[in-house]
């Protein structure tokens, strides 16, 4: 991929390469030495309703930020279990890869 024309990081465009290559390298090492031990994740998604009764999109995003505090008070009841809430890199986030690997 042209990094320097479809962005990397949070949306930058453009930059040099040593900047493009530090943040890569970084990036690297946190999937790999952060979660790289993880055997499972979960992607928690919004897919806006359909129809011409749609609720409102603020609505929508609230009932999913509900529901993931719903999973993270449920998951105090596994001592072996590990939860994070984050929205990740958007470069990967965003990104037409990630839209087709969830199926989105």
């Amino acid at each position: 991929k042209n990094w320097k024309e479809v962005g990397w990081g949070d949306g930058k465009v453009g930059g040099t390469q040593e900047e493009y290559d530090t943040w890569r390298k970084m990036t690297h090492d946190e999937i790999t030495g952060r979660w790289g031990p993880c055997s499972h994740m979960i992607a928690i998604v919004m897919r806006r309703q359909s129809g011409p009764k749609r609720l409102p999109e603020w609505e929508e995003a609230a009932a999913v930020a509900a529901a993931t505090q719903n999973m993270h008070l449920q998951s105090t009841k596994f001592p072996q279990l590990a939860c994070y809430w984050s929205s990740w890199h958007a470069a990967a986030r965003d990104s037409k890869e990630m839209k087709e690997f969830l199926g989105m």
